[in-house]
């Protein structure tokens, strides 16, 4: 939860500003991070917000994370 407030704080783009605030809001009303992820779907496909959720079921949300963030810093190394 401080980790999104950091990155709300600092949200340049009021799009991405508003999403995180939702995710914010939805995760304060107790909903799971794939649950209030897969609301924006533009942004978070069913493959990311599936991988959040079986690293929550499986209790490696950390390192599913972290593999996420892997993959998107190649794709970004990638396509430019």
């Amino acid at each position: 939860m401080k980790a999104l407030g950091i990155l709300l704080k600092h949200a340049k783009n009021s799009d991405w500003r508003k999403t995180l605030a939702s995710v914010k809001e939805d995760l304060e009303k107790g909903t799971d991070f794939s649950g209030a992820l897969s609301k924006h779907a533009e942004l978070f496909d069913k493959v990311y917000a599936g991988i959040v959720k079986a690293g929550e079921d499986s209790g490696t949300l950390g390192a599913s994370l972290e593999r996420l963030a892997e993959f998107h810093e190649k794709r970004i190394e990638i396509i430019g």
